[in-house]
Formats: C-alpha cells, sequence, structure tokens
C-alpha cells in the first residue's frame, strides 16, 4: 500500500481502498485472536497507519470500523502501537487539509478524544513504570492533536488530567518517554505567547 497508489481523478472509486476494504475483515480476525501478540499487533496497526497516509480520504468508508478496531485494541492490549495508526487517523483527516468534510472531522475528533480518555484511564490504573511505550506514543499522539486541533483540545476538559499525567510522566528513568512529554509540555505553552506551534 505504500507503493501502490493510483491517481484516481475526482471522487471515483479507488481500487486499491476497495481491495483493503475487502482485507480488512481478515487483519480484523487476526487481530481478534492475537490481541497479545506484540508482534502482530504493531503490524497490523503499521499496515492501517500506511493505509491511512497512502489513500487519504480515499480511505474515508474504512474510517468508522478502523477506529472501533483501534480503540477495542488499545482497550483490550494496552499497546502503543495502536496509538501510532490514531496519530495517522489525526494528522490526515485534520481541519486545516482540503476535500476533508467538517463531519468527517468532528467524528476524527471524537474518536480521538475517545481514545485519550482510554489511555488515560489505563495510565491511572497501571504505574508510569509500567507503561513507557504507551506514554511516549499517547504524547507522540498528543503533540499532533495540539497542532492540527488546538481550539478543539486546549478548552476540553481532558486537557488538564493530561497535563497532569505528563508531570507524573517526567518521573520516568526512560529518555523516550520524558521526551515526548516534555515536547507535549512545550507545544503547549506556546499557546500562551505569540508563536504557538500551529499547523497552518
Amino acid at each position: 500500500m505504500q507503493y501502490v497508489v493510483p491517481y484516481i481523478p475526482g471522487n471515483a472509486e479507488n481500487p486499491a481502498v476497495k481491495y483493503w476494504q475487502e482485507v480488512f475483515p481478515i487483519l480484523s480476525t487476526i487481530l481478534d485472536n492475537f490481541t497479545s501478540s506484540v508482534p502482530i499487533c504493531e503490524r497490523i496497526c503499521r499496515c492501517w497507519r500506511y493505509m491511512v497516509i497512502s489513500y487519504r480520504t480515499a480511505v474515508t468508508p474504512l474510517l468508522g470500523p478502523l477506529a472501533n478496531k483501534l480503540a477495542e485494541g488499545f482497550a483490550k492490549s494496552n499497546q502503543g502501537c495502536f496509538l501510532w495508526a490514531t496519530s495517522a487517523i489525526l494528522r490526515e483527516f485534520s481541519e486545516d487539509r482540503e476535500y476533508v468534510e467538517q463531519s468527517i472531522t468532528d467524528n476524527i475528533y471524537a474518536f480521538f478524544e475517545a481514545q485519550a480518555t482510554n489511555v488515560l484511564r489505563t495510565m491511572s490504573n497501571i504505574p508510569p513504570n509500567d507503561l513507557p511505550d504507551v506514554i511516549e506514543d499517547f504524547y507522540r499522539l498528543l503533540v499532533d492533536a495540539l497542532l492540527y486541533y488546538p481550539t478543539r483540545l486546549i478548552p476540553s476538559s481532558l486537557l488538564t488530567p493530561i497535563f497532569q499525567a505528563a508531570i507524573s510522566a517526567l518521573t520516568l528513568e526512560k529518555q523516550e518517554p520524558v521526551s515526548a512529554a516534555l515536547h507535549y509540555i512545550r507545544d503547549l505553552l506556546t499557546y500562551g505567547g505569540p508563536n504557538p506551534a500551529t499547523s497552518n
């Protein structure tokens, strides 16, 4: 899917996306049966991430089932790979992208909020030392959310628990999650000055 990306004019159906629609239930079944296997989950999430990046708005018919699988997958496994794919969807269907309907953008943001709520719930139940990879992937996702949806995320009721979780993540002794949390905090603080870290 990274290499077979046909140019399809207008709103015509993309044959590559049609193929992946047929394969999607198979990948979903594999995921359902191997949720505890990190390599399998990572490969399927990488596949879905590239699908979104490669076909952008043409993948719209798959967004609903894909969002459901990503949310279910994270809830069952607590693996960060489900957050990478969420991040790709958030970027590719953000408000400042052309050819994206407002209703789709609204649904994508609602999906992000649900995913963020699941992650925060997990972080409150499991010590940060047991979730360094999830914390890193979550704050990378949040950097994208802040970049593409600042007017929704900053006034959101999720902002305070996200910030509090970032502060608690700073106690970790691993560089990657601490760096990701600090990157998020830095970008958030730029919205208090004249040069916010905005995507447009």
